[in-house]
């Protein structure tokens, strides 16, 4: 090997170092740059398959789902923690899964207020979603 080829940290090939990418101070090839690697949709940082978290639409790294994120308890959609509705025991709902929700409770509620003997308190509005 010369100083124009490197070898591959992950599959250990031999490729000119112009086709060199840096992953963790490592070089590796394209094929592997494509095959474990993804970009961070939230920061844009280049990270490994292993160190992302995913919902099947959006890939992003560890560092910003620990930071920024968290998954709906119903759909398990990514979705920014800001963002997220939390229930009474502090479940994060997405956006329409809360609304989903809410139609249900609401749907509930109707049947109970023509029920005088209906006294589930699960069938009330949570005082957070109203």
């Amino acid at each position: 090997m010369d100083n124009t080829t490197f070898v591959c940290s992950n599959c250990g090939a031999v490729h000119l170092l112009t086709e060199a990418f840096s992953m963790n101070g490592k070089y590796i090839c394209e094929e592997c740059l494509q095959a474990y690697t993804h970009v961070c949709e939230s920061c844009g940082n280049r990270v490994w398959d292993a160190d992302t978290v995913s919902d099947g639409n959006i890939v992003i790294c560890r560092s910003c789902y620990e930071s920024r994120y968290t998954h709906c308890c119903e759909c398990d959609r990514l979705i920014l923690s800001e963002s997220a509705y939390y229930d009474d025991d502090e479940e994060p709902y997405c956006h329409n899964c809360r609304e989903q929700t809410m139609r249900l409770i609401r749907d509930r509620r109707k049947i109970c207020v023509n029920d005088k003997n209906c006294g589930n308190e699960k069938h009330r509005l949570s005082q957070e979603w109203e």
